[in-house]
């Protein structure tokens, strides 16, 4: 068998995989003890099946890195419009939301400031806000945290892959899950794409 074969094989079976995870969040939105087992799952990258997750010893610290680690989370709703989730939920989402089990690690992704962390932050529940002055005008949002779960105040400088908090399901939710923002001088922008074009990395976990 050659290796364009296979390769269409492997995006296959990844693809299936992808597909029954986006079922399974949709049947089983709460459940925090059935998220808990799919994250012990050693994983597939989702966004981008064939990115290696890193280990600590392979580390540089001036990469982008994922808002949680390399698992078999399912990115439950993209960044723009979308139908209602629930009475209080957006439709026009201004982020992306990574379902992670309750208690899951959330890591700064660059360099940055720490402009904002509140407790109950609206529909954001619990949530830390980091500005990058080495990125130009990028802000970076993390929300839904357990509260009192931020490790980080107003003030305080991080580094790539810092943690900085646990995922939870403060706010408006249907799950425990992250949400993750980004903003350029205050406008939402899709924060999918820009990790993909930033070739931000993944922890192991």
């Amino acid at each position: 068998m050659n290796a364009r074969v296979k390769k269409r094989i492997y995006s296959a079976v990844v693809g299936i995989g992808f597909v029954t995870l986006q079922l399974l969040s949709m049947a089983l939105p709460a459940n925090a003890e059935v998220l808990e087992e799919m994250d012990e799952v050693q994983t597939i990258v989702v966004s981008d099946a064939e990115q290696d997750p890193i280990v600590m010893q392979e580390y540089e610290p001036a990469w982008i890195v994922y808002p949680v680690d390399a698992g078999l989370e399912v990115v439950s709703s993209d960044f723009g419009y979308r139908e209602k989730a629930c009475y209080a939920c957006s439709t026009n989402h201004q982020g992306i939301d990574f379902i992670k089990p309750r208690g899951a690690t959330i890591r700064a992704v660059f360099y940055g400031t720490v402009v904002n962390v509140d407790q109950y932050q609206g529909s954001f529940g619990t949530a830390v806000t980091i500005s990058h002055g080495d990125l130009g005008g990028i802000q970076t949002v993390y929300a839904h945290m357990i509260q009192n779960s931020p490790t980080v105040k107003v003030g305080d400088k991080v580094v790539p892959g810092q943690k900085i908090g646990k995922v939870g399901n403060t706010g408006v939710t249907t799950a425990y899950h992250l949400h993750f923002g980004v903003y350029v001088d205050g406008y939402a922008i899709d924060p999918a794409t820009w990790l993909k074009s930033n070739k931000a990395k993944r922890f192991r976990g």
